[in-house]
């Protein structure tokens, strides 16, 4: 069974590639962790239909009580995550959130996220507009 965390957030809700926006995001994922993991990790490709570039200033959800919009590097062969204010979709252009690239961390769950579940994230746009996305807990590869 696919549990679904309800949306309660402050800020006004789009369905991505709604009418409010011409952003959507497809493939939505959040790799899955034990149990008790304080941290998560979120992928998804965002894609703008429109003639404009679209800036994506911060997210949320009620199933975490923080998320932050990051960048992994590697420097001097050491991998280390650079948050990032402010995540650009080209216009009529993709942008990637995928591991060891950009991706959103969730952090502290509000309730266990397990295999299979769904979970709202809300991207909150530059615009004051923000998109309601779906993602999908599993495991890299998996379904």
């Amino acid at each position: 069974m696919m549990a679904v965390m309800a949306v309660s957030l402050t800020w006004p809700v789009t369905a991505g590639g709604g009418d409010g926006t011409p952003l959507r995001a497809e493939n939505a994922w959040i790799r899955a962790a034990p149990p008790g993991v304080p941290v998560l990790a979120g992928y998804m490709t965002l894609i703008n239909d429109s003639e404009q570039n679209i800036a994506i200033i911060g997210a949320g959800s009620p199933g975490f009580r923080m998320i932050e919009m990051h960048r992994s590097v590697s420097e001097s062969g050491m991998a280390r995550m650079v948050e990032q204010d402010t995540l650009t979709v080209p216009a009529h252009g993709r942008l990637m959130l995928e591991p060891n690239g950009l991706h959103l961390m969730l952090m502290m769950p509000t309730v266990a996220a397990n295999t299979g579940d769904a979970v709202i994230l809300v991207l909150q746009l530059e615009d004051g507009q923000s998109i309601s996305v779906k993602a999908i807990v599993r495991t890299p590869g998996g379904n």
